[in-house]
């Protein structure tokens, strides 16, 4: 029997209310939230440049230098990192503020790595949130919410470990990147590490399609059971297992 009482909607007793909302909460910080802070939104002088050298640090770390043209303005940023995503005359665009000398890349290659890494990850939680809160509100069996939640969850990781090789050795032929400098060879370390991801990425997708069989088979709450006094009644009321 669905329940829509505003006394069950906004007092959840169960667990898998608060973890829902948590997981949307979660979902929605990391897909507007975050990006928001992450991504200069401020309007300034557009400009065009290009990247007249890579600049080499300490302990081999790199950054690009920008250039409106050759002799004229220069602009470095603060951020080093291992690898550069640019390579010796790629054209970028910079925004500017004459008022206070800030700057920032227009459509920045690092940072639109980081926002789509987020936005990704706001996916999966707002997903399995939704998910969860959806079948907890028309009043499902708490034993498949569980399954459901469980196996979203374990696949969440599963698929995106999967394609990480192949994901690396596209991301090699699309170098520069933050993945790979343009000079980068494809070595023994990328398979090495893609291998290791793809190979536990198809054992838990595999490993959680038997498992959730069994449980939906089996009416049983595999992934995450308290065995206190009052979930142990609840299973003897529910009848759940064997």
């Amino acid at each position: 029997m669905v329940s829509f009482s505003w006394e069950y909607v906004f007092k959840p007793r169960e667990a898998q209310w608060w973890v829902s909302i948590i997981f949307i909460l979660v979902g929605i910080g990391c897909g507007l939230v975050l990006p928001a802070f992450l991504v200069p939104d401020w309007q300034g002088v557009e400009v065009e440049a290009s990247v007249a050298q890579i600049e080499s640090g300490e302990e081999g770390m790199v950054r690009p230098v920008f250039q409106t043209a050759p002799g004229e303005k220069t602009y470095v940023t603060s951020l080093w990192s291992s690898r550069s995503s640019y390579d010796i005359g790629d054209k970028v665009t910079i925004v500017t503020n004459s008022n206070t000398e800030d700057w920032y890349i227009k459509a920045d290659k690092d940072m639109q790595v980081a926002v789509w890494i987020l936005r990704l990850l706001a996916i999966i939680f707002f997903v399995i949130g939704s998910t969860i809160l959806f079948f907890t509100i028309l009043d499902f069996p708490t034993y498949l919410v569980h399954t459901i939640g469980g196996a979203m969850g374990a696949l969440s990781f599963g698929i995106p470990a999967t394609l990480v090789l192949p994901f690396l050795l596209y991301m090699h032929r699309s170098r520069p990147n933050v993945f790979f400098a343009a000079q980068d060879q494809l070595g023994r370390e990328t398979w090495i590490i893609g291998g290791i991801f793809t190979a536990l990425g198809v054992a838990t997708t595999l490993g959680t399609i038997v498992l959730a069989r069994y449980q939906l088979k089996n009416k049983s709450f595999g992934w995450s059971w308290s065995y206190d006094s009052d979930d142990r009644k609840k299973k003897d009321d529910e009848k759940i297992g064997p």
